[in-house]
């Protein structure tokens, strides 16, 4: 297990804890071969131009998180609302308002593209221009997509 990971955490007021099991190199749970999913959660700094942000972010000609290589799927939404089970409907009490979402096709094809250098140095920058940036690094086990099935 890595020890610079949390084996709780705290998750809209509720106390979790989860197994780090799969991180461990030498487990088999990790597998080269599984979708990996990018997810970053952020806000924009204070007194930044929302409209103009949303402007540019949906009218870019070239999705700058598609333009990644590897990326096969990338996504920018605006968190509404945190609902928890029987609570109805409830607004968003998340510390983020923005989400962005890329897919790569294996492990690989992630890790040869994220880690780069000149991405790094690129990220750092995106950060430098927002607040509250949480990376979250999944991999696919199961997945189903009814749109796919569908056609």
């Amino acid at each position: 297990m890595r020890p610079d990971l949390p084996s709780e955490i705290t998750l809209y007021g509720l106390q979790r804890s989860f197994a780090r099991e799969c991180h461990n190199a030498e487990n088999p749970c990790r597998r080269e071969t599984s979708v990996i999913r990018l997810i970053v959660f952020y806000n924009l700094l204070p007194g930044s131009d929302e409209a103009a942000f949303l402007r540019r972010r949906q009218n870019e000609r070239r999705d700058p998180v598609a333009s990644i290589p590897g990326v096969q799927r990338a996504d920018f939404g605006l968190v509404t609302e945190s609902p928890l089970p029987g609570q109805g409907r409830t607004p968003n009490d998340l510390p983020w308002h923005f989400m962005t979402v890329a897919e790569w096709d294996t492990r690989a094809a992630f890790e040869n593209s994220f880690y780069d250098e000149g991405l790094q140095a690129q990220f750092s920058e995106i950060n430098s221009k927002a607040s509250d940036v949480l990376f979250l690094v999944t991999e696919i086990l199961t997945g189903t997509d009814r749109r796919k099935e569908a056609s």
